[in-house]
């Protein structure tokens, strides 16, 4: 198999991971204290307003991140795999890896060339959880203090 041959494989299969498990990067706008304090259309209105002035580098190190995650998971543990998947050299893969690491997403195994990466998931559904976009429902039901005894 060809050196392109095996980058193209890595790409079509991290694709297919975000696809198959419908991850989607959505900034998170809205504050505890928004919620406790200003009314749904403003909260609608501060969302959309973020929504639209969200920096493209915070989207690219949203995706860049996601796909050295997803990397990881998919069995590209060691840095230069992962070099290969992110189309870089070594050294930019480690600075990369350095961060997630900083963040608590990433944790390393071993020493020297046996090095291997892993993913803290309690870390990493916290990162998600993070970039979760807001929905607000239908009509609410409320119970009256007294309802709750019938």
């Amino acid at each position: 198999m060809a050196k392109d041959e095996f980058d193209e494989i890595d790409k079509k299969e991290l694709i297919k991971f975000i696809k198959d498990e419908n991850l989607k990067l959505t900034y998170k706008p809205i504050t505890a204290h928004d919620l406790l304090t200003k009314s749904e259309e403003e909260i609608k209105e501060k969302a959309e307003q973020q929504k639209q002035s969200m920096d493209t580098r915070e989207r690219h190190k949203l995706m860049k991140n996601m796909k050295i995650l997803a990397a990881i998971m998919l069995g590209k543990k060691s840095n230069k795999e992962l070099a290969k998947v992110l189309d870089t050299d070594k050294s930019y893969a480690s600075k990369q890896i350095k961060k997630l690491q900083k963040e608590g997403l990433v944790h390393k195994k071993g020493e020297g060339r046996k090095t291997e990466y892993e993913v803290n998931e309690f870390n990493f559904i916290n990162f998600l959880t993070s970039k979760v976009k807001l929905r607000w429902g239908g009509k609410k039901k409320s119970k009256k203090r007294g309802d709750e005894n019938k």
